[in-house]
């Protein structure tokens, strides 16, 4: 059954014939005629055959109801064939009518009306009501209600095909329609303060033409004034919506930032500096590292070098950086000794010494911590080597070195003039140990059990960049050895620049709620509108970014930044104990993931975006936040060597220790804000230059010999194995017969031996960009072994044993003194790198003393086959020996060992 009510789309009928809008929200009247003495129709149902209505009453029916009391107008004509009216006994129920009709309806909207009879004389009345519909132009007159019914619910408006399938809403809106306010003449070409001023004056010259003062002091002309500027404001806004919306033409830097990110480009904020320290004791003690910091020198700093924080109280904050422990961890208390103030190196007792470029090894000099036993009897000096062991093993030793502390080398004295004015600035560097061994040279000091000495061991990407001179002989007329040119500092720190400072940010705003009326149809409700956003600002700047030391090994790699992994130094705590951190974005965050993103403006504020319930956690209304973060980053950061030079306590309180804290090599990695320029350019194709995935074989050569992501994505505790950089790599596709297999051959650098452990650390590395349904399989390359062979004239006057060592380094796999690498070094070689008689000859003629040089034999090396003579025997045609792609020329000339490649020089001439 359809329903359709009494007052729902269409006017009704009053006692004088006259329509009323029916355009109320609010139907009050329905519920007063129920309660009186009147009678009325709630609404229509019409059967599912059609050819019946139900008609309920509001309340009671009239006693009597005939056919002529029935009016049914609209579409085409139906006629009444019965009713019958259905009294309820209840009082609280309503009566009901029921009428048969003779056919169903067309798609016209009907009206049921309750009218009075006609009198008998009327010719319209007979003894069958026929009911139907006027095709007339003119309606005829509207017949009265029935007595007794109110006016307004005498009628109702119905469908004979409500009940039949439709998509449109059978509910029509009451709608008042607003006043229509007269439009003015308005210049959309006003853009700006003067433009909008001059439109505003020159509309009041029209609406009051008797107001014509212009001065400035006027009342008017003063609102005329500030209107202008609130439009112009309001104008710039709406063209600031337009420009942020590109990447070419956006201003501001948060909108910079978000427009790289969507082409998955990571705009850095830069990064704040980082330098070692080396802090010089009297006597060993502790340093809790969570309640100092340092900072540089400035004008009338106290002489002592441990400050209070009162004592920077009066000084501006940009005479000086402030700097605090990165490494070891700030919670941690670090053990300062004596004797790592100063460590000497060991020399065996030989004279002018050095490390050379690339050492890894040394030497440091230890002491006794107690005497044992004095060693003056007349035992001899068999019976005193015996004891000596025992001796050792009772005594203690005053350097405490571990592996993975950090040493800084440096030369204290000119080797050449022997004044420690003449010392090198330049031959500092801080290297990270791999290996700490104690021993004893039992040479010299044997009555007191030998020299205590530490053979140590660091990282191989902190090799020496520079030899490093650890004794010397004198200039005339002092002509002695000098030894402790260089020393080894301990007691290191790693510092970075930033202050650390807390503010309370917040409380998030509360939600608004309005209250809705009721009406008939829904109570009273509460409407909850959306909370404002929470976009809080750290008051100070600028903030600290800096780079994570997950997975840093070696000293390069702690001191070491990369500003686009650099992340901000900040994290928040809401009442609750909750701690919420900070994240590149909220794309891959849950709805109760607690993190927020950190937006810098132009002007160096940090502007903190929270989530919105689905991508990351939205805090709850009222909440306040903890903000601590560091202040400090950028260039600013990057002092000269011997600058930080003062410890801080920051707690207030008694002053503890003496320590003389120095940097001796400078504060470097401070790196500005990347620019607007640069993001502009980069970041619409830095996702082509981005290899992501690896699907042909020269992806995975190049993922392979990609060292800085590797080392990136080593996982957390590879520190013990040192990082293994690698010179190249070549990969290559073949079927198994069942599978696809992508072969990766691995070069290391430096080195010609690639370890089990450095190919699974590949091999997992890879595994992240293999291609599904490829197999991976990372191996060693295939080392060619060369047989090579000289013949050399040696110029009169040069000994040939001299220019046979000199031919033997320019050819080996050493480096040379001066620096460079000798022509068959790991390094000089690399997949697939043909091996030129040219460059042999080239080599060769460099040196002092060689007058002519000939390759006799150029060729990979067969066991068993005899060594080249003078005359050439197996030379390449084309002056270069060929090799395949995985292949790498080996010659390392090792006595006893040919098969990894022979070198014969056959020299005449000569002394």
């Amino acid at each position: 059954m359809s329903t359709v009510g009494a007052t729902s789309t269409t006017s009704t009928v009053n006692t004088m014939g006259a329509a009323m809008p029916g355009a109320c929200e609010l139907d009050r009247r329905r519920d007063a005629v129920r309660e009186a003495a009147l009678y009325g129709i709630d609404f229509v149902e019409v059967s599912a055959s059609q050819t019946t209505l139900e008609v309920y009453f509001l309340g009671k029916a009239p006693a009597s109801i005939e056919a002529a009391n029935l009016s049914i107008t609209g579409g085409a004509a139906v006629n009444v064939t019965g009713l019958r009216v259905n009294r309820q006994p209840d009082p609280a129920l309503d009566d009901w009518m029921e009428i048969d009709v003779d056919r169903p309806g067309d798609w016209s909207t009907y009206t049921l009306a309750m009218v009075e009879a006609s009198p008998p004389s009327s010719p319209a009345a007979t003894s069958t009501a026929r009911m139907r519909v006027s095709s007339a132009s003119a309606p005829p007159a509207a017949a009265p209600p029935m007595t007794g019914f109110d006016p307004l619910f005498a009628s109702a408006t119905f469908s004979f095909k409500a009940s039949c399938p439709s998509d449109l809403d059978c509910c029509a809106p009451h709608v008042c329609p607003p006043p229509v306010a007269a439009q003015p003449d308005i210049n959309y070409l006003a853009k700006d303060y003067e433009s909008f001023r001059r439109l505003m004056l020159d509309r009041l010259a029209l609406t009051l033409p008797a107001w014509q003062e212009t001065h400035v002091p006027d009342i008017g002309v003063m609102l005329v004034e500030l209107l202008a500027w609130a439009a112009d404001q309001l104008s710039y806004y709406q063209d600031a919506v337009a420009t942020e919306a590109y990447l070419n033409t956006c201003r501001q830097r948060i909108s910079l930032r978000r427009h790289a990110r969507l082409v998955d480009y990571a705009m850095h904020e830069g990064c704040n500096a980082r330098a070692w320290l080396t802090i010089a004791v009297t006597r060993d003690q502790a340093l809790d590292l969570s309640q100092v910091a340092f900072c540089t020198l400035f004008p009338g700093a106290p002489a002592r070098r441990v400050l209070r924080q009162s004592d920077l109280a009066n000084v501006p904050p940009g005479s000086y950086e402030w700097f605090e422990p990165l490494w070891p961890p700030r919670a941690q208390t670090v053990a300062l000794r004596a004797s790592h103030t100063a460590i000497a190196f060991y020399t065996w007792g030989d004279c002018a010494c050095c490390l050379p470029v690339g050492t890894t090894r040394a030497t440091l000099l230890d002491s006794w911590t107690s005497s044992g036993s004095d060693g003056n009897s007349a035992d001899s000096g068999a019976n005193n080597r015996a004891d000596s062991g025992a001796n050792n093993s009772a005594r203690g030793r005053a350097l405490d070195l571990h592996e993975g502390d950090v040493l800084i080398f440096e030369e204290v004295i000119g080797p050449v003039t022997g004044n420690p004015a003449d010392a090198d600035p330049t031959h500092r560097q801080a290297v990270r140990l791999t290996s700490v061994t104690q021993g004893v040279d039992p040479l010299y000091d044997a009555q007191n059990g030998g020299t205590p000495v530490v053979e140590i061991v660091w990282c191989p990407a902190d090799a020496l960049s520079f030899p490093l001179c650890l004794s010397a002989m004198m200039p005339a007329p002092d002509c002695t050895c000098r030894d402790g040119i260089s020393v080894a500092r301990g007691n290191v720190v790693l510092v970075d620049c930033g202050a650390s400072t807390c503010e309370t940010i917040g409380p998030v705003p509360t939600q608004t709620s309005t209250t809705t009326c009721p009406d008939d149809c829904a109570p009273a409700t509460v409407l909850l509108a959306a909370p404002p956003r929470f976009r809080p600002r750290l008051s100070g700047s600028p903030l600290t970014y800096a780079q994570p030391l997950a997975g840093a090994c070696c000293a390069s790699d702690l001191v070491a930044q990369d500003p686009c992994s650099a992340v901000p130094s900040v994290t928040l705590e809401d009442g609750g104990g909750t701690v919420w951190t900070a994240q590149p974005d909220l794309l891959e965050s849950g709805p109760d993931d607690t993190v927020f993103v950190v937006e810098m403006d132009d002007d160096g504020v940090a502007h903190l975006r929270f989530g919105n319930g689905a991508e990351g956690r939205s805090p709850a209304a009222g909440t306040t936040f903890e903000a601590c973060y560091r202040l400090g980053n950028g260039p600013d950061g990057n002092v000269g060597a011997e600058t930080i030079a003062c410890v801080v306590y920051r707690p207030a309180g008694a002053v503890v220790g003496d320590f003389a804290p120095r940097n001796p090599l400078p504060a470097t990695g401070g790196t500005a804000q990347e620019s607007a320029a640069d993001v502009r350019m980069l970041a619409p194709n830095a996702f082509r230059a981005q290899l992501e995935r690896a699907i042909v074989a020269d992806d995975y050569a190049t993922l392979a010999a990609d060292n800085a992501r590797r080392l990136a994505q080593r996982p957390p505790g590879r520190c013990a194995t040192p990082f293994q950089k690698l010179q190249g790599a070549k990969a290559s596709l073949r079927w198994t017969g069942y599978v696809y297999e992508m072969g990766v051959a691995v070069d290391p650098l430096g080195s010609e031996s690639a370890g089990a452990a450095l190919l699974d650390e590949i091999d997992a590395y890879l595994a992240r960009y293999r291609r599904i349904g490829y197999d991976l399989r990372v191996r060693a390359p295939d080392y060619l072994p060369l047989d090579l062979g000289l013949s050399v004239c040696v110029m009169a006057g040069y000994q040939r044993a001299h220019v046979r060592a000199a031919l033997l380094a320019a050819l080996g796999t050493s480096v040379l003194p001066d620096g460079t690498l000798g022509l068959f070094n790991p390094d000089n070689q690399t997949f697939g790198q043909g091996v030129y008689v040219s460059r042999i000859v080239a080599a060769a003629q460099a040196i002092a003393g060689v007058i002519e040089t000939q390759v006799t034999r150029l060729a990979p090396y067969l066991a068993g086959r005899p060594a080249p003579g003078a005359t050439p025997d197996d030379v390449p045609a084309g002056g270069v020996l060929a090799l395949s792609p995985y292949q790498i020329a080996r010659l390392d000339n090792a006595p006893g060992q040919p098969a990894n490649g022979r070198l014969t020089l056959l020299l005449r001439g000569g002394r």
